[in-house]
This record gives C-alpha cells, sequence and structure tokens, in this order.
C-alpha cells in the first residue's frame, strides 16, 4: 500500500508523543530575558519586555521529549511572538532524567507586528506571520537535584507566509535572530525544572 514504509514509520514515531505513566515534566525560562526586562517595562513603557520559556515532556524509558518553547516580546510599538513545537531524542545520556545532548526538529510560527514608516516618513503599523521548520542540537546539565541549565542552536528555514520585503520582518526587538527566510537561533541562558 505504501511505498516508502520507512518514511511512514519515522512519521508515525515523530508524531507519538510519550505515553508512559513515568513521563517526566520539564519547565525552562531565561531569567535575564524574561523577568529583568518586565521589571524594566513597568518602570518604563516604551522599553521592550520579552519572556522565552518552554514547557515539555520527557519519555523516561525511550529517552524522547516533546516541547513547546514560547517567545513573545513587545513594547508600545511593537509585538513579536514565537511559538514553536519540537521533538528531541537524546544521543546521550538521557536517563533517568533529560540530561546529556539531544538532536531534533521543530516546527515554528512567528508574528510579528511593527511601526513602520513610508516614504513620506509616516508611521503606519504593518504585520507578519510565518511558519518555519527546522533542526536542533543542544544539551541539559542537572546542576542541583532536578534543576538544569540548558544550551542549544537552531537552523532552519520559513516556507510559508511573509518572507522577505516585509518592514515587520526587517527590524526585531531581541533574538531570535531570524533574517528573511533563514531561522537561526543560539539559545545560552535558559535554567530549567525537572518534575513528575
Amino acid at each position: 500500500m505504501f511505498k516508502n514504509k520507512p518514511l511512514l514509520l519515522g512519521i508515525l514515531l515523530f508524531c507519538n508523543p510519550p505515553a508512559h505513566a513515568d513521563a517526566l515534566q520539564k519547565v525552562e525560562i531565561n531569567p535575564y530575558i524574561g523577568p529583568l526586562s518586565l521589571v524594566d517595562h513597568l518602570l518604563d513603557s516604551s522599553s521592550t519586555a520579552s519572556l522565552s520559556f518552554s514547557y515539555g515532556r520527557y519519555d523516561t524509558e525511550e529517552k524522547r521529549e516533546w516541547v513547546f518553547p514560547v517567545f513573545w516580546s513587545f513594547n508600545n510599538k511593537d509585538t513579536d511572538l514565537m511559538l514553536e513545537a519540537g521533538y528531541r531524542y537524546y544521543v546521550a545520556g538521557g536517563s533517568p532524567y533529560p540530561n546529556g545532548i539531544y538532536i531534533g526538529g521543530f516546527s515554528r510560527y512567528f508574528y510579528s507586528k511593527a511601526e513602520v514608516f513610508d516614504n513620506s516618513n509616516r508611521a503606519f503599523y504593518q504585520s507578519a506571520n510565518r511558519l518555519g521548520l527546522g533542526l536542533e542540537a543542544g544539551l541539559n546539565f542537572f546542576f542541583y537535584k532536578n534543576y538544569y541549565w540548558s544550551i542549544n542552536i537552531k537552523y532552519g528555514r520559513y516556507f510559508a507566509g511573509d518572507l522577505d520585503g516585509n518592514p515587520a520582518i526587517d527590524r526585531y526587538i531581541l533574538p531570535p535572530y531570524d533574517s528573511g527566510d533563514t531561522i537561526f537561533d543560539f539559545t545560552l541562558l535558559h535554567v530549567g525544572m525537572a518534575f513528575y
């Protein structure tokens, strides 16, 4: 019936989230981008506030994880929102905690709304929506009981929506450093907690 059975099997494995009772939950936050920028925004509404966090479910038996990162940045003129769904497989370490090196893939939705100027220097708002796919690699390092530090690198491409030529895309408040239709992120400052 299906000529490419290995491809079908790979898709089914990728789309099957952890179902075991011992699936571990994870919450990550970037302490620098999140709380400090929110305090600054409360003191000065023209400054930029940002939140960078994620939620994940890790299957302790199969060393795989579904993760859902969110990045939201805003001020009184501009807004950026990034939503992701990702799959990670731990190739080194990974038992009983997601401690070690992983590889994976992700899908991304990115929304941007910005104040831009026309040729007559008149201000107006323009928005952009994009969808993309990419690959990632990273490391979780548990440093105290169930607390960990996470770093990763992501590379991919936007394939649908507003690509080059939209002023709302050509400027960014904070990372991710997406340029045109290319996705490139490097995360160094996420800390997290794992729990059942």
